[in-house]
Parts: C-alpha cells; structure tokens; sequence
C-alpha cells in the first residue's frame, strides 16, 4: 500500500498504511504519476472533447418554433397587459440561450454536416447509437410540452374570460 509521506506518488492525497517499496519502484520506474490512492493503471492523457453539437438544424429550428408558440400564447393570453414586460424579458432569456449556443459553435472552425440529416443513419452517443425519431423525442419533448402548455394556458383563459 501507499503512503502519502512520499510526494512522488501521492502528492495530493492521503493514504494511511506503510509504503510497498516494490510499488514506488515500479512507479518511479515507469514514470507514472499516480491520481488516485487506489488507482492500478497510470494515467491516461487527457484530451479535451472534440465532438461538436452534431444536432440538425431543424432541430434547433423546432426547439425556437416551441418556444416562440408558448411566449405568444402568453402574450397572447394576458393581453400583453402587466404581463407583456415579464414576457418580454423571458423573450430575451430564450434569444440569449439560443445566441449564446450559436455564438460558441461559431468560435470553431465549420462544422460537418450531421449524421442526422441523412435518412437512415444514427447519432452515435456515449451509451451507443441512437436514432433520428429517438433524438429528436429526446431533446424535443420539453419544448414541445411548454408549447403546448402556453397555449393550454391559453385556451383555459380564452374559456373562462
């Protein structure tokens, strides 16, 4: 076992228990710079992500449409009375979502078409593939669903006024 009274292993975490000198042997020898008390392996190099937002831009386009339908049913709805000023600063909210996500893809260099945009293929995800109709079920359904609250909100003031 290792102990943290030796820098070179552990520098920044404390393990209590003797030092195996056969441990600090083969880790010194092998150059490996320990994390974890418990780790069995070196380190591996850490890269940071290289994979972009690989969304179709219909997506994207379908995610806006839902929020614009569920700020108009509102604005809508109140008669942009007291109301229309809170609505109006949520519409600047949903631009400055959407124009930051825009604004950081732009900072890197183009982007490769999606698989997404041919018929047929999968997005590939950190728990394996995934398919047109499951992506866009997965990140549509909360947009979609505040859409179809605000114009609910809507039809039930629209009913009782």
């Amino acid at each position: 076992m290792l102990d943290a009274s030796n820098p070179h292993i552990l520098a920044e975490h404390v393990v209590h228990g003797p030092v195996d000198p056969e441990a600090v042997e083969i880790a010194q020898s092998a150059g490996a710079v320990r994390q974890e008390a418990n780790d069995n392996h070196a380190v591996p190099a850490r890269d940071g992500e290289r994979r972009t937002f690989e969304l179709p831009r219909v997506i994207w386009i379908g995610m806006i449409a839902c929020y614009v339908v569920f700020l108009a049913a509102l604005l809508a709805a109140t008669g942009a009375g007291r109301a229309g000023f809170a609505i109006a600063i949520s519409a600047v909210y949903v631009i400055m979502f959407f124009g930051t996500a825009r604004a950081v893809a732009r900072q890197s260099p183009r982007q490769a078409a999606s698989p997404l945009e041919r018929q047929g293929d999968s997005l590939q995800t950190a728990f394996g593939p995934m398919s047109r109709g499951a992506v866009f079920g997965q990140i549509l359904v909360v947009p979609v669903a505040v859409a179809m609250f605000g114009v609910a909100v809507s039809v039930i003031i629209a009913i009782v006024a």
